[in-house]
């Protein structure tokens, strides 16, 4: 007479996939027809597999069995001494009073005894008696090896699944499954792996609504925010260690304002000072040997944040793509074992503008130098900014600078942000050569407004809007044509690929005329004058006379 031992595999779900399956039950008699023979397996492709990185899997016999019709198993018999005394070793160092000895029913039937509630999505814990014999099995020489996606016939029995960690070493979203306890026998077996990668997002903080998303625009010397945010592995659980790591290359023309300024959070817990942070050669890292030492408590919904600050320089990209940062997350990805892959990168990025300011003369189109004006931030898209004055180097300060157009009657000045500008003539050019003649300075200042339009997807630079007001004599554009009148060619107004806003400022000329007969009658006004007093006078004293 021998026991029937159930490996109870949860019909209605196929295949066990992921857990120890299995309710051993020992005391019952074999009924039903059992199947000695060879089964079929195939262990699904991840999500995020594809043939360029698809993973293999170590396949270890514990237990050579029969499977029976309803799913239980018979005729339990170890596979190999390495396999018995691998499993044996978990049994007594958790159970010292075991008394099965090396028999394999005994055996089979402490771990059912040990291992309940478990079903077709369960994840083990890494401490659990199942996590137990894998890791103790793991080290042994596989029984088979099986490749994703493929159709394998192994022997009848008792088998765990693991993945080999050649394949997910360096992978790229990519990771190991938790352990697989599986009844192989009869009927063909697909088994989906448990696992999961983790994914990173980067952001940067909007100036001007003070939400985070992938694109914003900054002007040079503005110190702008950042965050990293991290998922984990949805069978975190299965791990005893968990590696995990931010790098972070900024773009040349980003800087890292101070190491001070990064922070990190584990699920809104404040723990930067368990992270390892390091800052070199444009390369912020935030580094944790094990993520479970630096807070309690994580699990497959954990998120792990990272915010810092930085700053626009001057060697910052004008228009065109802009400023990109990108961050790639690196992390344990296969329990048990120092595996370790990278995500995706994500990447977001920062604009900055540019003027070019044209000063004609009105009438001829001439190109004016000598023009002075002062541009001063009054439309801010951020409130510590507004009311400001540009620099030269398009940094904000609270002084005036003085911009001057040169011998074309030009001046640039890059790193802008969007927002609107005031401009204000302090001094009109000199009229050379014309010694009766001077230009007008502007009646009144103007305004431009740069408006970015921007692609949520790629995070690209699709439009560049440029609005002029408050002055008849400013426009958006360049004006090519001498024919008496202020006006802007067609699309002279941007250029998004160098991100250039244009502005025509015209003056117009004063010239005094001569006038050959105007000496002559002030002379004879004159004279008239003196008639009409001498003719007052005389008749004011024949008035009194008469009297």
């Amino acid at each position: 007479m021998y026991k029937m031992v159930s490996l109870q595999t949860n019909a209605s779900k196929v295949a066990l996939a992921g857990l120890l399956a299995a309710s051993l039950c020992g005391g019952s008699m074999m009924v039903g027809a059992s199947t000695a023979y060879a089964g079929e397996v195939t262990i699904s492709k991840t999500a995020t597999e594809t043939d360029a990185n698809a993973l293999s899997y170590n396949a270890f016999k514990l237990f050579n069995a029969t499977k029976n019709a309803d799913g239980s198993v018979s005729d339990i018999a170890w596979v190999n001494d390495d396999i018995k005394n691998a499993v044996l070793g978990v049994i007594t160092a958790n159970d010292p009073a075991y008394t099965g000895g090396t028999n394999a029913q005994a055996a089979a039937e402490w771990i059912a005894s040990k291992v309940t509630g478990t079903g077709s999505t369960t994840i083990v814990d890494a401490s659990s008696i199942a996590n137990q014999i894998a890791v103790a099995v793991s080290g042994k020489a596989a029984t088979e090896t099986l490749g994703s996606g493929t159709a394998t016939t192994l022997e009848s029995g008792y088998w765990l699944f693991v993945t080999n960690s050649n394949s997910t070493q360096n992978a790229v979203d990519n990771a190991g499954t938790s352990p697989i306890f599986a009844v192989v026998g009869g009927d063909a077996l697909t088994i989906t792996p448990k696992t999961g990668t983790p994914t990173v997002n980067k952001t940067i903080k909007n100036d001007q609504t003070g939400e985070y998303g992938k694109v914003a625009d900054s002007q040079v010397g503005q110190v702008v925010e950042y965050e990293l945010a991290g998922t984990v592995a949805s069978n975190i659980a299965t791990y005893s260690t968990y590696s995990y790591t931010f790098t972070d290359e900024l773009s040349a023309g980003i800087e890292l304002t101070s190491i001070n300024d990064v922070k990190v959070t584990i699920d809104s817990t404040d723990v930067t000072a368990k992270a390892t942070i390091g800052y070199a050669d444009k390369k912020l890292t935030v580094a944790f040997n094990n993520l479970f030492a630096a807070k309690g408590g994580i699990n497959a919904n954990s998120k792990v944040t990272v915010t810092y600050r930085a700053k626009l320089t001057s060697a910052a990209v004008i228009g065109g793509a802009g400023n990109s940062n990108t961050v790639t997350l690196t992390y344990s990805n296969n329990p048990n074992t120092n595996s370790e892959g990278t995500s995706t990168s994500s990447a977001a990025r920062d604009y900055a503008f540019k003027l070019h300011l044209v000063k004609s003369d009105k009438a001829t189109n001439q190109k004016l130098a000598g023009a002075k004006f002062t541009i001063q931030a009054t439309g801010a898209d951020d409130a510590e900014s507004k009311n400001l004055y540009v620099q030269a180097d398009g940094t904000l300060g609270k002084d005036a600078h003085e911009f001057e157009t040169g011998a074309d009657g030009t001046f640039d000045v890059a790193g802008l942000d969007a927002g609107t500008y005031t401009v204000t003539e302090v001094a009109a050019p000199s009229a050379a050569g014309s010694p009766d003649a001077a230009y007008k300075p502007l009646s009144s200042s103007f305004t431009f407004t740069i408006a970015p339009e921007y692609n949520a997807d790629t995070q690209a630079l699709t439009n560049l809007g440029l609005t002029v007001a408050g002055n008849a004599n400013a426009i958006a554009g360049l004006d090519t044509s001498d024919n008496n009148t202020l006006d802007a060619d067609d699309g002279s107004a941007v250029n998004i690929a160098n991100g250039m806003v244009n502005v025509t400022v015209a003056n117009e000329k004063a010239i005094k005329l001569p006038l050959t007969g105007e000496q002559g009658i002030a002379l004879v006004m004159g004279a008239g004058l003196v008639i009409v007093a001498v003719s007052a006078v005389s008749l004011s004293r024949r008035r009194r006379e008469e009297d």
